[in-house]
């Protein structure tokens, strides 16, 4: 897999570039200054469906990528609301049903946020898709675990394929870094949990689905492609991969931008959230 979110930005913020606005643009978790006086600017960022669900063919999976990629669009007040709905339609004609490279933007809307401070704003959701392949995997085999095992499993995954080789400071559940990382550095945070599961009538066989989620912490103001790069790393690590007996299913991506009323506000959060389930045979 290639740096495939990285992709999927870049070619969402070249679009936009390349249509030549001449107004100040503020990227996603980029250096920005406060105007000296107001004007209009653009604002610029990726929200993730809630699923990157896919179906399998010819022996590999096919993943649907989707998302909105989002122009906020900010007037002075007193240039009234037109000015700002007439670049809003601007901007939403430039990406309507357009194939850019791998990248397939669907459709886009023309969301009314109103007021913001000294400001008029709209935004323009700009919906695409991109479609992946992947290959389902299966390392090593096992069945009938049991809950904390499955936990143990993985965790030691996430640590084996990415925290250990990428010398990525990890914090696992329950078990806090000896030394809070500085603002300069890129971190995770990893936590699994099982949810209630299913029996088979006239068994005490169970299968027991879960959530494991991937925090990724970038510094402030260094842009977005290194989150993204870990990001589809984390992706191809679990998508399909069936792993001693836990299987993964389709991960997602949830941005949560700067977050936090304590030292967390140092860094850009984006949550790769990975599906899994388990079968356990109670005793």
């Amino acid at each position: 897999m290639t740096d495939i979110f990285g992709t999927i930005s870049d070619t969402f913020n070249t679009r936009y570039e390349a249509q030549s606005y001449g107004v100040p643009v503020a990227m996603d978790n980029g250096v920005w200054s406060p105007l000296a006086t107001p004007a209009e600017h653009h604002l610029l960022s990726l929200a993730w469906e809630e699923s990157l669900e896919g179906g399998f063919s010819g022996g590999g999976g096919i993943y649907v990528i989707e998302g909105l990629g989002i122009v906020g669009v900010k007037v002075p007040l007193n240039v009234g609301w037109a000015t700002a709905m007439n670049r809003a339609t601007e901007i939403a004609d430039a990406f309507q049903s357009t194939q850019v490279g791998i990248v397939e933007f669907t459709d886009a809307a023309i969301v009314r946020v109103g007021r913001q401070g000294s400001y008029y704003r709209y935004n323009v959701h700009i919906s695409f898709r991109v479609f992946d392949r992947q290959s389902s995997q299966q390392i090593g085999t096992a069945s009938g675990i049991d809950p904390k095992t499955a936990l143990d499993r993985i965790s030691g995954r996430f640590d084996t394929v990415i925290a250990t080789p990428q010398s990525l400071p990890t914090s696992y559940d329950n078990m806090d870094l000896d030394t809070l990382p500085g603002a300069a550095v890129t971190w995770c945070s990893f936590s699994a949990r099982h949810v209630e599961g299913q029996g088979e009538i006239g068994t005490r066989r169970f299968t027991i689905p879960g959530l494991a989620i991937a925090t990724i912490r970038v510094p402030l103001r260094t842009g977005t492609d290194a989150a993204y790069k870990l990001a589809g790393d984390i992706v191809t690590a679990f998508r399909g991969v069936n792993y001693q007996g836990v299987s993964f299913t389709a991960p997602s991506l949830a941005r949560i931008g700067r977050t936090g009323p304590s030292h967390s506000l140092e860094w850009w959060h984006l949550n790769v959230r990975m599906p899994y389930y388990f079968e356990y045979s109670a005793a």
